[in-house]
């Protein structure tokens, strides 16, 4: 991930690296201005002026000061000015002249300043996202060729084929295109969001979270991971990044996990499946919750609480592994003088929280927007820390959060915009329509085979992309299949946002896993897998809430407490298989035991269910025995 501080000795000083930079620097400025300025009045103009000046200035911040091809070889600044001078002319073109794109009846009546314009936009699209990720560029590229070859393809596959005129026409000049739906959530709550990261790292609230961790927690069994987990989570519901969950939390977490015990690639899952779930916990859920309202058109505050027992059941497993692992390995707690004075926290920071229950009432509570919420939580965060001299913010210090606020969103807009280009082939070559009945086919119409499927297709759609644009294309390409299938539309969300947010830390690529493995020093390859395999129970929890919907607050309130319970069983169950213990190191037969009893648990049927349940009971009850006095030898300290 690229650092989100301007590299200022990048650049030759030359008077021309100087102008790049301050254009660069002060289109971040403005930037963050005009998305604060709309997120208090809503969209500026129209839609389309809105999205095109966030692109243009993302372009202009990624052609200066993200991606500039003056990093490369300082004699390639004059290709920076140009590519500069071409986003200018063709988004602006955009801005000025939105009324006479609006009223484009198709290629044949674009003149040609407008067919120069939309093609060097796509061009432009398409070389940042060269830049930024060439998976999705490459994927991008085929999709192009399929729009306009499409038509030679037999089978489900192929359309009427289109013009390279007509394509470009549809993929930079509507809104099925770049400035779709996409683009639409980067250049609104996305961003804000991004920001509200920001300045709460740049205010030192992401440092009381986690001192205040492990002040709770760090004393017990493996303290040093579970205040890894508590202070992921409560980070991550806010950031909405994995990654960016990883660089804050982890560059502190990891190394104190590796003193107190705990092998590299384990404190690297560990800070990885940690910083995942963060994007699953309620109320934020990472802006995914914002998103998913959007996409189904379901009440936020329903999200929210549907949401709230499978993210309950994702840290109790991730919790549980940080507790078994370090039983098996006999890692103590933090001593006493490593541990931060919670009141002392508190007293100095503690304040800054104010910000977060401020956010949270205005969404759940007051019923307000979502970028206007955002808009609020940001002010109060900034004033707030103006109230004590520890969080205190100096002028530069607001101008750089400005700067790294617009930074730290550009390659998500650029993969936002890239996207437009995937979504609006799939519209106009009207694949979209048939994916559905493809999935379906390909799965005989079994809904848990599709199930499957789907889950396949979201973690590899979300391989190496940020959370929400991997979600929201498995909201548009995969969704309608489960729904067609009878999965209710919440639940058909809620299970691919899970694997969308599982995709960071998937092989080949796992993103997530990459980065805690450099902040670990540990081998990527086995840091992913680790993180794999204590992401299984959250597996199992997706899977769950589809067939149970208890579990999403559906039904009666003694059914939903049974349900939970029963899942709750599950979870640790499944968990306690996995890392080889549960009142001791258990053999291969109590480990396969433990996992097909669990799984038996929380399957949707009674006598399953009570087959499940006693089957753990008499694994426990046999290593509880086989302990005979030191059955609970050590428990005393532990969550």
């Amino acid at each position: 991930m690229e650092s989100q501080n301007v590299n200022q000795d990048s650049l030759e000083k030359t008077w021309q690296s100087k102008i790049l930079k301050y254009i660069g620097v002060i289109s971040a400025v403005i930037l963050s201005i005009f998305h604060l300025y709309t997120a208090y009045s809503g969209i500026f103009i129209t839609a389309i002026v809105h999205y095109s000046i966030h692109l243009l200035l993302v372009a202009v911040i990624f052609l200066t000061i993200t991606k500039p091809l003056s990093k490369v070889n300082k004699h390639l600044i004059w290709l920076d000015l140009l590519f500069l001078t071409l986003a200018a002319y063709s988004i602006g073109y955009v801005i000025f002249n939105y009324y006479e794109i609006l009223s484009i009846m198709g290629p044949t009546t674009m003149s040609l300043e407008q067919k120069l314009s939309a093609t060097v936009i796509l061009l432009l699209v398409l070389y940042a996202a060269f830049r930024i990720n060439k998976a999705f560029f490459i994927l991008s590229i085929l999709m192009l060729l399929y729009g306009l070859f499409g038509n030679n393809l037999g089978g489900p596959f192929q359309h009427a084929g289109m013009s390279i005129e007509r394509l470009v026409y549809l993929i930079s000049y509507t809104t099925d295109g770049v400035f779709g739906v996409a683009l639409g959530i980067s250049a609104t709550y996305l961003f804000i969001f991004i920001f509200f990261g920001v300045v709460l790292e740049k205010t030192g609230t992401g440092d009381f979270i986690l001192k205040a961790s492990q002040a709770l927690v760090g004393k017990y069994v493996g303290g040093s991971a579970k205040t890894s987990v508590i202070a992921s989570a409560g980070m991550g519901s806010v950031v909405g990044s994995s990654v960016g969950n990883v660089v804050s939390t982890g560059s502190l977490t990891i190394p104190v996990m590796k003193k107190s015990g705990f092998r590299p690639h384990i404190a690297g899952a560990v800070e990885s499946v940690a910083s995942e779930g963060g994007q699953i916990l309620p109320p934020i859920l990472g802006a995914g919750a914002f998103i998913m309202a959007t996409m189904t058109g379901i009440p936020y505050v329903d999200i929210v609480v549907a949401a709230t027992i499978p993210a309950l059941l994702y840290f109790i497993s991730v919790l549980t592994v940080v507790d078994f692992e370090s039983r098996k390995f006999n890692i103590k707690g933090l001593t006493k003088d490593r541990l931060p004075d919670f009141k002392k926290a508190f007293k100095e920071k503690g304040h800054l929280l104010i910000s977060v229950g401020i956010l949270v009432y205005l969404l759940l509570f007051d019923g307000m927007g979502i970028m206007k919420a955002g808009f609020f939580a940001i002010i109060s965060l900034l004033l707030l820390a103006m109230l004590r001299e520890e969080t205190r913010l100096k002028f530069t210090d607001f101008i750089r959060i400005l700067i790294d606020g617009a930074i730290g969103a550009i390659e998500i807009a650029i993969i936002c915009a890239t996207m437009g280009i995937i979504t609006g082939v799939v519209v106009f070559s009207g694949i979209g329509a048939r994916l559905s009945e493809i999935i379906i086919g390909l799965s005989g119409g079994d809904i848990f085979l599709t199930l499957i499927a789907a889950m396949v297709v979201s973690i590899i759609l979300g391989m190496g992309l940020p959370t929400p644009v991997a979600y929201l294309m498995s909201a548009l390409f995969v969704a309608p299949a489960l729904v067609d299938i009878g999965v209710p539309v919440l639940a058909a969300h809620l299970f691919l946002f899970y694997f969308a947010v599982k995709s960071g830390t998937t092989p080949p690529i796992a993103i997530v896993a990459v980065v805690a493995s450099n902040i670990a020093k540990a081998n990527w390859f086995k840091t992913a897998i680790a993180a794999s395999l204590f992401s299984l129970p959250s597996f199992v929890i997706a899977y769950a809430f589809v067939f149970q919907p208890a579990l999403l607050f559906e039904g009666s309130w003694s059914n939903i407490l049974l349900t939970f319970m029963t899942a709750l069983i599950a979870v640790i169950g499944i968990t306690g298989g996995i890392q080889g213990w549960w009142l001791r190191k258990s053999n291969w037969i109590e480990r396969g035991g433990l996992i097909v009893f669990s799984i038996c648990t929380i399957f949707p049927n009674t006598i399953l269910t009570i087959i499940g349940v006693l089957g753990i009971i008499v694994i426990t009850f046999y290593q509880y025995m086989g302990l005979k006095n030191t059955a609970f030898k050590g428990y005393e300290n532990t969550i």
